[in-house]
């Protein structure tokens, strides 16, 4: 009874932090709580075991039907049970730690005894009692080993990006072969094996042939299992080198500078079209910082932009930017953060263009002079006929007189 309601309270920590709702304070401490109950009846039986004392807690639940069993320690789980428990219970608390190094130790723990449910699962498959008890009454129950098996992994995979995950999660080509191989290391020989022993106990051979099988099934399986695997690695590289000569060619060919650095600023790559417009080699700019390349007046706001930048804000603002031989010009620079952290610059010398807009600035000017210079003469032209008709006017009456 303590081993179910144990993984039962592994099941409800475990599923507690994952929840699509966000979890507050009281569920996360009722989640360590619920960690701490399998840990606790884990630690105190692995005490009685070793200590050999009686605490008198195994048969809390079903006493009557577990004293009617005549066992010598009615309702107390196996040693490899209670490992298991204290193992999973230490880890639950230590896997919602902000800490990189708790996380990492918690999937230690979670590994430990995930291994421990697949030797006991490995007894039972290849019916090696060894594995799994060593004693009537300390004897690991199939669904306890798989339940062991399963909250372990459960564990690993709820930090899909911490610690000895990262490699098996990784987008890259080593968690892509990982995640193929690893299925394979651990099905392919407990079944090979199974195999194996079954041929032996139907007297097809004897036990020297049969390890002979055993050992070269295993080699050509893996062998197989590693040329697919080379295989599909190969067409993942072919494509990806494909894709990184067509983002070369458009990177070495635009019109536009376009610089990639570090998170301080310092040059990893830039494009010739970038030399040429600061009239460096572009052996030169890897020795380079943003700094060199803009005005001094410009250095607060490269801080900001840098800080938008890193914090993951796109970024578009005009610059004034500096030659090799001290002169500035106008640019207009987009960034971005990239996915590895650097930072990617796309800079447009807008000279031209703001030659262009001055000529369109200074004919509007003259145009509002002209229409002012026309406005002025028409008004006077305006005053000099309203004049001259005044005086006629005057002369007429005069006449009229």
């Amino acid at each position: 009874p303590n081993t179910g309601l144990g993984f039962v309270f592994l099941g409800v920590a475990l599923w507690l932090p994952q929840r699509p709702s966000p979890m507050d304070s009281r569920l996360a401490v009722a989640a360590r709580a619920m960690a701490g109950v399998p840990a606790l009846i884990g630690l105190l039986t692995l005490a009685e075991y070793f200590l050999g004392i009686d605490l008198r807690f195994d048969n809390w639940l079903f006493r009557e039907a577990l004293n009617a069993e005549r066992m010598p320690f009615p309702g107390r789980m196996a040693h490899a049970t209670a490992f298991n428990l204290a193992m999973f219970g230490l880890a639950l608390p230590l896997l919602s730690s902000k800490s990189r190094r708790l996380q990492v130790t918690a999937q230690g723990l979670a590994l430990t005894g995930t291994l421990s449910g697949l030797v006991a699962m490995t007894g039972y498959l290849l019916g090696a009692k060894q594995l799994y008890g060593v004693a009537a009454f300390s004897t690991v129950a199939l669904p306890t080993a798989l339940l062991s098996t399963l909250v372990g992994f459960a564990i690993l995979a709820a930090r899909p990006s911490v610690g000895v995950m990262t490699a098996i999660t990784d987008n890259h080509h080593g968690g892509f072969i990982a995640r193929r191989i690893l299925p394979a290391t651990l099905i392919l020989p407990l079944l090979n094996a199974w195999l194996r022993l079954k041929g032996q106990q139907a007297g097809l051979y004897d036990t020297e042939f049969g390890l002979a099988i055993f050992a070269m099934s295993n080699v050509m399986l893996f062998a197989l299992f590693v040329w697919w695997s080379a295989q599909s690695l190969n067409t993942s590289a072919a494509a990806h080198r494909t894709s990184e000569g067509r983002f070369r060619t458009l990177f070495e060919r635009a019109p536009d500078g376009i610089v990639v650095t570090d998170s301080q600023g310092r040059f990893i790559d830039a494009n010739e079209t970038m030399g040429r417009m600061v009239g460096y080699h572009r052996d030169e700019i890897a020795a380079l910082r943003i700094l060199d390349i803009v005005a001094p007046s410009e250095t607060l706001r490269i801080g900001a932009a840098f800080d938008a930048v890193r914090a993951g804000a796109d970024y578009h603002q005009e610059w004034q930017a500096r030659r090799k031989d001290g002169s500035t010009f106008p640019v207009e620079v987009v960034g971005a953060r990239m996915p590895d952290g650097n930072l990617m610059g796309l800079i447009r010398d807008i000279t031209e263009r703001r030659k262009a807009e001055e000529e369109v600035r200074t004919l509007y000017a003259d145009l509002e002079r002209r229409v002012a210079e026309r406005t002025e003469e028409l008004g006077t032209a305006n005053k000099e006929i309203a004049l001259s008709l005044l005086a006629k006017e005057q002369l007429l009456q005069e006449t009229h007189h």
